[in-house]
């Protein structure tokens, strides 16, 4: 089968035993290189934070994954991981606070 209509969008078309193989050219993936790859950088599925994976099935589905880069999480790498630096840091302002306040009620009212 060399029939070029069987690939679409540019794709190349190599006859195997029986069937035919498509290579896809630019944003392309299936079967047929009929479905956009979300994971082109044209899309930017995982918003630059991680790598695209895609997986097509045999019923041409595709399915798209991040695997995030670090300080990243979500589905699309578009959460920021706050460190424990930094919450470390937040519990010591808020109890440098609560402490602040207690000595001025302390000083204004002879509480302690």
């Amino acid at each position: 089968m060399t029939n070029s209509t069987v690939c679409l969008n540019g794709a190349s078309c190599t006859n195997t035993l029986g069937s035919f193989v498509c290579t896809c050219a630019g944003r392309y993936v299936g079967r047929y290189c009929s479905l956009d790859n979300e994971c082109h950088p044209d899309y930017n599925y995982c918003n630059k934070n991680g790598d695209c994976n895609v997986n097509v099935s045999e019923n041409d589905i595709a399915k798209y994954s991040c695997s995030c880069h670090d300080g990243w999480t979500g589905d699309r790498c578009d959460l920021a991981v706050v460190g424990l630096p930094f919450i470390d840091f937040l519990v010591c302002v808020i109890i440098l606070f609560i402490l602040h306040l207690l000595l001025k009620l302390n000083r204004n009212h002879g509480f302690l």
